[in-house]
């Protein structure tokens, strides 16, 4: 008798130990992320842990809308996911091809799609499989503000992408490209038979347990638990709409997804047991989940990375190739998987550690320059969770970079000066301007006389710089705040000093996408009249016909 009693204290001991040392554990979490969120100044974040096939911690921190003092974030709250959903979008594709018996991940683009014609050379055309999308590693620069045109679809996205001209080698350097996973997101659609968001919702989400989860491009944001987007911008908040999370996810595999802490436990776990459900089922077939883990392709270092090398760094962290939809590294020589999400007013991490059976997700609202905040949060939960004593603490989270490095300050956005006078009168410029993969951009006197531009969902007030022809954009109306450009360049034909084109930098600094004017205008810089061609066309002809007649 005495044995079993010594027995049971000896049990109750260890329990009681244990459950103080997952207490201190949430508190030191809790204090942690209290504390960034003030320093970092952002509004709302969400977090889970998973361990061992367990959620450990799952939480909502701050306030959903930061009008309204009552709406606390919860474990429930959805949030923007941002560059995550691309393992969702690699996933997917990993399960339709299963049992395929035409295709697999190592077929081409050119077969799958049945067109000769997909990319800017016939190398690409010719030989770009499914892998080579999944990996970034088709050399093409992003050309992400495609997506600003009303115009676009997922399957017209397919009849612009041979109008992008490649800026690295074919499948020797890393172009991280949300367009190529749009074209994923098509390709995938072809393959199943119907539309990317019902096949993730019914072979992901439900199988998986994922039931809150949706999509920025579907949901009904009236209906559901969500924490609203916000950017910060020289001092001020702003609200980022909905109508624009919903339009700028329309590529989805890329970026459209929304989930909230617990799901994304459910995800995490799902990728940690090598593709089954929480009850143990397999989701998809076991060992085809592995090819996503593995590396595809390497990659350049990030700016966190860049710090976290030692010695001068406490810790080593690598991010050094890619998956597919996952980046494949260390830290502390512990094997990872990783992927940061980034889209306005939301940024997220998630982070996996296959041997430890460890998972990490955390999701803000606001804006985390370089990825500091998040990813220093993950480090610190990654030590709590690995029995690592912290590098971090609730002073360095605000510090980082210092004291190990010197903290850079931020350059200060120039001020825009918007009395300067365009070289030329604002009629010069207006006009319908066309590129073959970005579509239309109008360029139109608004009110007061200003000269304004519109590209598909967006509008921009245009201000001369000093330089020729050269004008800065500022968003206007649901992109007030949201986005700015710094170099819109009208280009003139040198024989007659008519503007004929459009480059914008801003859109592409490689290979800047030169827009041509459709309706061009001449100038009489004398008399400072100003008539289109078209209509000069309309009038010479108007008077050869009267020639004939009276001929």
């Amino acid at each position: 008798m005495h044995l079993h009693t010594c027995l049971l204290v000896i049990l109750c001991s260890l329990y009681t130990t244990k459950t103080a040392g997952e207490d201190e554990i949430r508190q030191n979490v809790k204090e942690f992320i209290q504390k960034g969120l003030e320093c970092h100044n952002n509004p709302a974040l969400a977090i889970s842990v998973v361990k061992d096939g367990e959620i450990v911690f799952a939480e909502g921190f701050g306030l959903k809308n930061i009008s309204d003092a009552s709406s606390k974030v919860t474990n429930r709250t959805l949030f923007g996911i941002a560059s995550l959903s691309k393992a969702f979008a690699a996933t997917l594709l990993i399960k339709v091809l299963d049992g395929n018996k035409k295709f697999s991940l190592s077929s081409t683009v050119a077969d799958v799609l049945e067109e000769d014609d997909l990319f800017y050379d016939k190398l690409r055309s010719q030989y770009a499989t499914l892998e080579d999308l999944l990996a970034h590693r088709m050399g093409i620069p992003s050309n992400n503000n495609i997506r600003l045109d009303d115009s676009l679809t997922r399957e017209s996205l397919v009849g612009r992408l041979k109008y992008l001209k490649p800026a690295g080698g074919f499948r020797t350097s890393f172009y991280y490209s949300n367009l190529m996973y749009g074209l994923v997101t098509y390709i995938t659609e072809r393959l199943g038979g119907r539309k990317w968001e019902d096949m993730v919702m019914r072979e992901l989400f439900q199988p998986i347990g994922m039931p809150s989860s949706s999509f920025a491009t579907t949901v009904d944001w009236d209906k559901v638990d969500f924490a609203t987007g916000y950017v910060d911008k020289e001092g001020k908040r702003y609200e980022v709409p909905n109508e624009f999370s919903r339009l700028w996810g329309l590529l989805c595999g890329s970026g459209c997804v929304l989930s909230n802490a617990l799901d994304m436990a459910k995800w995490m776990m799902f990728h940690l047991s090598g593709g089954r459900n929480t009850e143990g089922v397999w989701v998809l077939k076991e060992g085809i989940l592995g090819v996503a883990h593995k590396t595809q392709q390497p990659v350049p270092p990030t700016t966190i990375t860049s710090y976290l090398t030692r010695p001068t760094a406490p810790v080593t962290l690598s991010e050094d190739n890619y998956g597919f939809g996952w980046k494949i590294g260390y830290y502390r020589g512990y094997p990872l998987l990783t992927h940061t999400g980034s889209t306005m007013g939301y940024r997220a991490m998630l982070t996996l550690y296959p041997n430890q059976k460890l998972g990490i997700f955390t999701a803000m609202t606001g804006d985390d320059p370089n990825y500091i905040f998040r990813s220093n949060l993950n480090s610190y939960i990654s030590d709590l969770y690995l029995h690592e004593e912290p590098w971090l603490n609730v002073s360095t989270i605000c510090s980082f970079p210092e004291p190990w490095f010197e903290k850079k300050n931020s350059t200060p956005k120039t001020a825009i000066d918007k009395n300067i006078q365009p070289f030329r009168a604002n009629d010069s410029y207006v006009g319908v301007y066309s590129n073959e993969a970005y579509g239309d951009i109008k360029i139109h006197i608004g009110e007061n006389n200003k000269l304004m531009a519109t590209y598909g969902y967006a509008s921009f007030l245009l201000f001369a710089k000093e330089t020729k022809d050269d004008f800065y954009a500022e968003g206007t109306g649901l992109f007030t705040a949201l986005m700015d450009f710094t170099t819109f360049r009208f280009v003139s034909n040198n024989s007659s000093d008519i503007i004929n084109t459009l480059e914008i930098p801003s859109f592409e600094s490689q290979y800047p996408p030169v827009f041509t004017r459709r309706k061009a205008v001449v100038t009489n810089t004398s008399s400072s009249s100003y008539i289109t061609t078209h209509i000069a066309h309309a009038y010479f002809t108007v008077l050869m016909l009267v020639v004939t007649v009276l001929w």
